[in-house]
């Protein structure tokens, strides 16, 4: 039986769990930590997925990630 207090992440896999807490449609929850001013950040991504023109069908490729800070 799998450890009840382990993250579904460390099999490699997004966490259900932890996305589902988080509540974000379309973004999984990688990692979560405390900052210096005991602030909770959560670091979430999209996840990979084959995407293609609306008009013309060819498959756009990914020119890197983003990072954009949401402070609630």
């Amino acid at each position: 039986m799998p450890e009840p207090t382990l993250c579904c992440r460390a099999g490699g896999d997004y966490c259900d769990r932890c996305d589902l807490l988080v509540g974000l449609p379309g973004l999984h929850v990688i990692a979560v930590e405390r900052d210096d001013r005991d602030r909770l950040v959560v670091m979430v991504e999209s996840a990979a997925e084959a995407m293609g023109c609306r008009s013309c069908g060819v498959i756009v490729h990914g020119h890197g990630r983003v990072n954009v800070h949401l402070v609630d």
